[in-house]
């Protein structure tokens, strides 16, 4: 039986950039082809864009919308509270 060689292909680095609204980067990802990239989703902290301490209780999921050259330009699809923060924001038994 032959041996089969594995075809290794160059992989490269691509920005994963926020919208203008939340302004910045949100990370990285390794592809070996930019078409890769596209629908992915990526999960941030609201803190990490805005760098205001009172949103660190919001996660807001990010997906690849677009890509031109080396970045990617993303849209947000859902946005979720932390429980443990719904409790502290709620007041219970009150009529």
């Amino acid at each position: 039986m032959a041996d089969v060689k594995l075809v290794k292909k160059k992989k490269k680095w691509i920005t994963i950039l926020a919208p203008k609204l939340f302004g910045g980067v949100l990370g990285e990802s390794c592809v070996t082809e930019s078409s890769e990239a596209m629908s992915k989703t990526v999960n941030a902290n609201l803190m990490s864009l805005t760098n205001d301490i009172k949103h660190q209780a919001i996660n807001i999921k990010f997906k690849v919308t677009e890509i031109v050259g080396d970045k990617a330009a993303t849209e947000p699809v859902s946005y979720e509270f932390s429980p443990a923060a719904i409790k502290r924001i709620v007041r219970r038994d009150c009529d």
